[in-house]
């Protein structure tokens, strides 16, 4: 592969998880909203961030999330054999993939959502779907060169428990972006 092509595939990769969760993203919005009018998951946003507490508790639970998702993500998937090669050949724009999902961090303090905030949004939250669909469909050996000659296994109780926590926090992102969407209708609705 030449670097115009991994470029191509890199800028396809990241413009497609923006695209299928912003779709992914406006049918849960659309199924939650015909469901109960969007009113539980507004319930549930102004209740759980009320107190101190869950203030502390989602901030940190988030941070260890993204760090042991982004540490196997990294470790299947950058240093794992050839893998590396795309980073150098897309000249470090792979590397936005694992970056991105940390931009959800400000999702759950983030009051009013702009057209550009909500791509951003889109584009880190998709990123997570994308880290699990990629966790899941690994190999559990990790090879150490290109050649994919020498291997060691990969810890798997650790893999799965990252899958796990990664799907829980994608599914609380999904619905505090169906929350954003809802509520960017509200707004449109009364403009």
């Amino acid at each position: 592969m030449t670097a115009k092509m991994v470029l191509i595939l890199v800028i396809g990769i990241i413009v497609g998880t923006a695209v299928c969760q912003y779709f992914i993203t406006q049918l849960v919005s659309e199924l939650s909203w015909h469901v109960d009018q969007g009113k539980g998951l507004a319930r549930l946003k102004r209740k759980g961030y009320q107190t101190p507490l869950t203030r502390i508790l989602v901030p940190i639970a988030t941070v260890l999330i993204l760090t042991l998702g982004s540490w196997q993500m990294a470790e299947f998937y950058l240093f794992n054999g050839g893998y590396f090669w795309l980073a150098l050949l897309s000249f470090g724009l792979y590397l936005f993939l694992f970056i991105a999902p940390w931009i959800n961090l400000i999702l759950p303090y983030k009051k009013r959502f702009s057209l550009s905030f909500q791509i951003l949004f889109n584009e880190s939250t998709g990123t997570i779907l994308l880290w699990l669909i990629s966790l899941i469909r690994s190999s559990n050996r990790l090879y150490l060169d290109e050649g994919g000659v020498s291997s060691r296994p990969a810890n798997v109780p650790l893999k799965i428990i990252t899958i796990i926590l990664l799907g829980l926090y994608y599914l609380s992102s999904v619905g505090l972006m169906a929350l954003a969407s809802q509520s960017g209708k509200r707004n449109a609705d009364k403009k």
